[in-house]
């Protein structure tokens, strides 16, 4: 299963544009890099938690939690996956916008976006002070 669906990536950009397989195959391939950053990030998580509990509890080189307990946050992990990859996929979709009224000072009212940007970063009073040193 897992050879399968790593093959979906280049399967379905090989396909041909504009057909149903293609999309179908994209979005198997779509869903299957998510599910796999997912994977990846809960099990780096999981991991770094199991060494930070590993040095406080001063375990010993050799000695590691119990088969039940590792089972138990192997499915845990998994369920954490499959929920943030369900509500991912359910969500997908959903844009919300928000709209922000703001008001300004004088100064900055007929401004654009890039001066106020240029402003606040420090680069315009960078400007300003090598102007007045002659650089």
């Amino acid at each position: 299963i897992y050879g399968l669906l790593s093959m979906t990536i280049p399967v379905a950009f090989l396909l041909p544009n504009g057909t149903k397989i293609r999309w179908i195959g994209q979005m198997i391939a779509n869903y299957w890099l998510g599910m796999l950053m997912y994977l990846v990030t809960v099990i780096v998580v999981a991991d770094v938690v199991r060494l930070i509990l590993h040095r406080v509890r001063h375990m010993k080189k050799g000695q590691h939690f119990p088969r039940p307990v590792f089972a138990g946050i192997g499915l845990l992990c998994a369920i954490i996956i499959s929920i943030v990859s369900v509500y991912g996929i359910v969500h997908a979709r959903k844009i919300y916008t928000t709209t922000y009224n703001i008001t300004m000072d004088q100064q900055h009212q007929g401004a654009e976006c890039g001066t106020r940007l240029r402003h606040s970063s420090g680069i315009q009073h960078w400007r300003e002070a090598s102007a007045a040193h002659g650089r």
